[in-house]
């Protein structure tokens, strides 16, 4: 099978925002600001912090789907412990359940966002200059626009991609995304197959949670794997080796 291509879009992305940012830190925005008589918050100061802003989202795109680039890589040369195709029915049926809850999780992070943004907004306007207001609103539309891009991406990703699965001990591919649990400030928390979690779903399945690096905080991530009956005795030995590996009691 040919080896899936990852996360061009969000690395086409860091270099578009490592561009403006950098445009932004070394002053080429705001210089017409500057020449029309702007100045402090009003002009270039504005500027470079939006700059940094960007160019600091940039560098974790950059780090973050770089490394989930490298583990599948290494993944599907074959450190995988467990690697198939998905039977379509039950792809379609699975991916649309990721889908759905692709925006869900969205949504919720950036409700949280807008509260965090409001938070600090209100504290740096009374503490320091009323229009770090105007500066985290521009943060807000930045980010929400960012949710609506990404959860378009990643929901049509996952709609769109092979119904391959590969698994290992520090991550899996599944639904056409890479989850890594090896990434510095991600563990894996639990991981079961065919235990109570997935007895209302209509086959086996690999149920693993994993704490996941997201903004403003991490976030407990959780992925269902159907697996066809063929496969139950590698799979519940790729579960146990992996449950050993990341130090995991059976009882999860």
């Amino acid at each position: 099978m040919k080896k899936p291509k990852l996360y061009r879009t969000p690395i086409i992305i860091a270099w578009v925002l490592l561009i403006f940012g950098l445009l932004g830190v070394f002053n080429l925005l705001w210089l017409p600001l500057l020449i029309a008589d702007f100045n402090g918050m009003d002009g270039g100061f504005a500027f470079i912090m939006i700059g940094i802003l960007l160019s600091i989202t940039a560098s974790v795109i950059f780090y973050y789907f770089g490394r989930l680039n490298r583990d599948f890589t290494k993944m599907f040369a074959g450190e995988a412990l467990l690697t198939y195709v998905m039977p379509s029915e039950l792809y379609h049926a699975f991916s649309e359940r990721e889908a759905e809850d692709i925006k869900t999780k969205n949504s919720a992070l950036l409700f949280i966002i807008y509260a965090f943004s409001v938070l600090l907004g209100v504290i740096l306007s009374l503490a320091v200059d009323p229009l770090f207001i105007l500066i985290l609103l521009g943060i807000d539309v930045f980010f929400t626009a960012v949710y609506f891009i990404t959860t378009a991406f990643r929901a049509k990703n996952v709609r769109r991609s092979q119904a391959l699965v590969c698994l290992s001990e520090g991550g899996v591919y599944v639904y056409g995304n890479m989850h890594s649990w090896s990434v510095p400030g991600a563990r894996l928390t639990s991981i079961a197959y065919g235990t109570e979690p997935a007895k209302t779903l209509p086959c086996p399945c690999i149920s693993l949670t994993f704490m996941a690096v997201a903004y403003p905080a991490p976030r407990h991530e959780t992925v269902t794997i159907p697996v066809p009956s063929s496969l139950s005795k590698q799979a519940a030995q790729a579960v146990e080796v992996i449950r050993n590996a990341n130090k995991l009691s059976f009882q999860q």
